[in-house]
């Protein structure tokens, strides 16, 4: 009969178990309290979100990019966006299913980012942000930037893609866009972006767009860094440009890979028909090629102006001891009695290093 009652109390236990492993399951987790706290903050700056048009619509400003980092930089820390995506922005986007570009507040684009997800989300904030400074406004936290993750709606991949017809993709509506200024490489010292076949297919659409005639105003491709973007106008980036270099000089297209297979095949084909895996490296080495002449331009021109900033502040020593330092027609007194306690021949080498005379000088001695 014990042995009954116990069989059944087993199971009674287990229930309980589970019961209160599903109460303890169902209080949030700090990561989801920090969900709900940040996107009543959006919802607050941005009551009416809601879906909106693919593609140069939906940027982000560096304002509110920054916003993102810092709401949930404790969590991040050096993560990248493959953890970033799956942890915080499908959670925040989850009830409307839309893009967090349409989340936060949508603008059309400056600038289209180019980029490696596996790059630290701190390296691409940082370097996104010294772009925005360099570019020449004042209110450089209102650039907006067209970012693949924040701008496509990470609920429907498949039509950001263009459901396989890259002309109906996100990212070609975004880089067709009168608006879009530059494409903006964000580079990490091993160029990594170079090896990703959709960084290829912006490399490409960028070529394209320089020769066509009606974006005059289309600044091509910008190498951009946590240091600084490369553009010979600025200090403090050389080594990072003679190392990107280096990586630059050693690197095939050919070596570039995608998760999705029949993305990489599309990709390849359509390189092939705008002129080859050749073209492309020599389109991207040439970039950096003019890049490093700028980059010597202005190391140069800082080395010039360094040496003649040294050379105005340059001056002559001031004379120190004026006592030790006597002209042609004076002598070097020195106290007789110093030779009785073994000093003399200290002094009279000092004086004769401090005054110029040789050992044939005429010494006084004072008695």
């Amino acid at each position: 009969m014990m042995f009954i009652c116990v069989a059944v109390a087993m199971p009674a236990a287990s229930i309980f178990a589970v019961i209160a492993k599903r109460r303890e399951s169902a209080q949030p987790t700090k990561l989801e309290q920090r969900h709900a706290s940040f996107k009543k903050r959006l919802l607050a700056s941005n009551p009416t979100a809601g879906p909106s048009d693919r593609g140069p619509s939906r940027a982000v400003t560096v304002g509110k990019l920054l916003d993102l980092f810092e709401g949930f930089q404790d969590f991040i820390q050096a993560r990248t966006a493959y953890y970033l995506v799956p942890n915080v922005i499908v959670p925040l986007t989850k009830s409307g299913r839309i893009s967090y570009a349409e989340l936060a507040g949508p603008s059309s684009l400056d600038y289209f980012i180019s980029h490696f997800w596996g790059t630290s989300f701190a390296h691409f904030v940082e370097t996104v942000q010294k772009h925005a400074e360099c570019a020449g406004s004042e209110d450089w936290r209102s650039l907006a930037y067209w970012i693949c993750f924040i701008s496509n709606n990470q609920w429907r991949v498949e039509e950001e893609v263009g459901n396989g017809d890259w002309r109906k993709s996100s990212f070609y509506l975004a880089l067709q866009d009168k608006g879009c200024k530059a494409t903006c490489m964000v580079l990490d010292p091993q160029a990594e972006p170079l090896r990703r076949s959709w960084c290829l297919f912006e490399v490409l659409q960028t070529y394209l767009l320089l020769q066509d005639p009606s974006a005059p105003e289309f600044e091509g491709l910008i190498f951009c860094t946590s240091s600084g973007v490369l553009d010979g106008q600025r200090d403090g980036v050389y080594d990072v440009s003679v190392a990107l270099a280096r990586r630059l000089a050693g690197l095939s297209v050919a070596e570039a890979t995608a998760t999705n297979k029949d993305d990489q095949q599309m990709i390849v084909d359509l390189i092939e028909e705008e002129g080859g895996i050749e073209s492309m490296n020599h389109f991207i080495k040439t970039n950096m090629l003019e890049t490093l002449k700028k980059m010597q331009v202005c190391f140069n021109g800082s080395i010039v102006a360094l040496c003649d900033e040294l050379d105005r502040t340059t001056a002559a020593p001031p004379a120190q001891h004026a006592a030790l330092h006597p002209t042609d027609s004076e002598h070097v007194v020195i106290d007789v009695d110093l030779a009785d306690r073994g000093e003399l021949p200290t002094l009279l080498t000092q004086a004769s290093w401090r005054s110029g005379l040789s050992k044939d000088s005429d010494t006084w001695f004072h008695m």
